[in-house]
């Protein structure tokens, strides 16, 4: 026997091995099959399964639509986009531009016939019903598929052209089960009061604060177990007099020369919970529910700023701290400057579970790209 490599590098591929019937007492040479057969000897597989682990990248496509023509040669289509995946299989609903294989991509058009014109009688579909499986696995879905005449009245199927008839069903994947909201949750399990509550969140189970369960719309908070210490936002109230400069190799000092910066919109607030949007995995950085104004203005989760110097000195600090919780930053996540004389080093640590950043210009600032957000991702392992 002779294992080979997996025919896909990750999801489900085949691996395939020689197997081969041998003479034991002529040095392992090869015989016919019948010979290990006669000795009772069952035949082993010759393939299995193997990378049952998903890819990180997958094109999802939606639906096909109606066929364009009802009857006589038609086009269906469907659009597909690229998603990452996580290891549970979740699939990110928010499209990326880069990560899946061109050459693998799905086609979009396809060409489709519900019948002969002169016929007169020509196959209706109704929508697919719900993945028959359970929670998460690999199931079967239906649908109806009717014969009509020109009036849209049912007919005997025989009358429709065989060659013709639509699938009636087709391999599917089940959701997870579990509330992906506190709305569902709400809903399901009939309460009223505030507090944590286990959520499907990136396909696994983890507990969320779940705010305002006796109202109509409830929202979601993920706790920070590392508190406010861990998790602040900053924007630098001092300015140096001669902001040309960039003492103490931008080492921050109490006794530097400077003053403080009446005009900005300084601050420093600090997080015990973050408003997370159980579906996309997104932050949303102007709630401040959970939130302390320490000292000045609000600040943003995962901003920072300062006036301090034109010298690429930033002085503005905040900090992330996911520890504790099954969530990391995801890398996708990246950070940018606004203002004048702008400069930021962001430090990713633990995994992306920690993020450390230093901020600031003359004036500015650095805040999660808007484009993608403060976006979070399910921890490995």
């Amino acid at each position: 026997m002779y294992p080979l490599q997996c025919s896909e590098a990750c999801d489900r591929g085949v691996m395939y091995r020689n197997v081969t019937c041998v003479d034991t007492q002529m040095n392992g040479t090869a015989v016919h099959d019948e010979y290990c057969l006669r000795e009772g000897l069952s035949r082993r597989k010759s393939s299995r399964r193997c990378n049952k682990h998903p890819c990180p990248f997958r094109w999802v496509t939606t639906p096909w639509s109606e066929c364009s023509k009802v009857c006589g040669a038609g086009i269906e289509t469907r659009e597909s986009s690229c998603h990452a995946i996580n290891n549970l299989g979740w699939v990110d609903p928010q499209p990326v531009t880069r990560g899946c294989d061109d050459a693998k991509k799905p086609r979009n058009t396809r060409k489709c016939n519900l019948g002969h014109c002169n016929l007169g009688y020509y196959w209706k579909v109704k929508p697919w019903k719900p993945c028959q499986a359970e929670c998460g696995k690999r199931g079967v879905q239906r649908r109806g598929v009717n014969c009509i005449n020109t009036e849209s009245q049912r007919v005997n199927r025989s009358l429709c052209a065989t060659e013709h008839r639509p699938r009636k069903k087709q391999k599917c994947r089940a959701q997870p089960c579990g509330y992906s909201t506190c709305s569902e949750a709400q809903s399901v399990l009939r309460v009223t009061v505030d507090g944590e509550y286990s959520l499907l969140v990136g396909g696994h189970n983890m507990s969320i604060f779940c705010l305002g369960m006796n109202t109509s719309s409830p929202k979601e908070y993920l706790t920070l177990p590392a508190g406010e210490e861990g998790n602040f936002a900053e924007i630098y109230n001092q300015i140096l007099n001669d902001p040309d400069t960039c003492p103490h190799e931008e080492e921050r000092r109490t006794n530097c020369d400077c003053r403080q910066n009446e005009s900005s919109h300084s601050g420093y607030t600090s997080f015990s919970k973050i408003r997370l949007n159980t579906t996309s995995l997104v932050v949303d950085t102007y709630d401040f529910t959970f939130a302390r104004a320490v000292d000045g203005h609000l600040v943003r989760y995962g901003e920072a700023g300062d006036c301090f110097s034109m010298a690429l000195c930033p002085q503005g600090a905040f900090s992330i701290n996911l520890a504790g919780t099954a969530l990391a930053v995801s890398p996708r996540t990246n950070w940018i400057t606004r203002g004048t004389n702008a400069a930021h080093y962001i430090n990713r640590l633990d995994d992306n579970q920690r993020i450390l950043g230093r901020c600031g210009g003359y004036c500015g600032t650095c805040n999660p790209d808007p484009v993608t957000g403060l976006k979070l991702m399910l921890r490995d392992g």
